[in-house]
């Protein structure tokens, strides 16, 4: 089970429409965009999947996401496993 964690930093459960993999389509209509990978700065074995253009639509920074991805990063994210998506 993934989380998806808005912009403000409010969470909420997340989990694939198969039950087991986000596809590249699903994750690009929560996330109103391209997905792009990032590494969590603790944890090798998730990942945060964020806006790819964020910063180019001067989306807010997220605080959250930010403090686990050891740099910036913009809008609302996803936190899965790396074997939960198909990126």
């Amino acid at each position: 089970m993934a989380v998806y964690i808005a912009k403000n930093g409010e969470e909420q459960d997340f989990s694939p429409i198969d039950g087991s993999t986000f596809s590249k389509d699903e994750l690009a209509e929560r996330l109103s965009g391209e997905p792009q990978i990032i590494p969590l700065r603790k944890d090798a074995s998730k990942v945060i999947i964020a806006d790819k253009a964020g910063l180019a639509k001067e989306l807010d920074p997220n605080v959250k996401a930010s403090m686990l991805a050891g740099r910036v990063v913009v809008g609302p994210i996803i936190v899965c496993e790396n074997d939960e998506h198909d990126l």
